[in-house]
């Protein structure tokens, strides 16, 4: 009867030390790799971040008739919204290169459904979202920045961003 009360008394010790899975971030954005990949500097720790639910252009991505730099757009856009500011990152895990996903937030803005508003990105099918009604906002703001003619919109025809990755690697 001893033991059964060090137990009551030790397990429920030993789920509150447990390390809780990580949701939240705040960091300086100290680089931004691409349209959707950027570096934050936690202290003396850097964390690579990917944007989810978007896909951004390549860096050397152009539109297939007018040649205009789409990837290279992109990513100035974004260095432009959060370079060498904090910002806060809702996290959904990590991905399959070992980036954590998440979603980037700065002065109440969402960065990441800006860039697709503003026609940097494109929505990115691979990824889950929280809950429909995020998922509509994005839908929603994809459909603003075509009907508008906005950033990758504007250029009549290119490549999604997945397709472009895989011809160059079939290459």
């Amino acid at each position: 009867m001893q033991n059964y009360k060090i137990y009551v008394f030790i397990i429920p010790i030993l789920v509150l030390c447990l390390p809780l899975k990580q949701t939240y971030m705040q960091g300086k954005c100290v680089k931004v790799i691409d349209g959707d990949t950027i570096i934050i500097e936690r202290g003396r720790k850097r964390e690579k971040i990917r944007l989810g639910f978007i896909d951004a252009p390549e860096l050397n991505q152009a539109s297939v008739y007018l040649g205009i730099k789409i990837g290279l757009e992109a990513k100035e856009f974004l260095e432009k919204k959060i370079l060498g500011k904090i910002i806060d990152v809702d996290l959904y895990g990590r991905g399959k290169y070992g980036r954590w996903i998440g979603e980037v937030k700065h002065a109440g803005e969402n960065i990441n459904l800006s860039l697709v508003l503003n026609g940097h990105a494109i929505l990115y099918k691979y990824e889950p979202y929280p809950s429909n009604h995020h998922r509509a906002h994005f839908h929603q703001s994809q459909n603003i920045a075509k009907n508008n003619r906005r950033g990758v919109w504007r250029t009549y025809a290119f490549q999604n961003p997945s397709y472009y990755r895989k011809s160059k690697r079939s290459k």
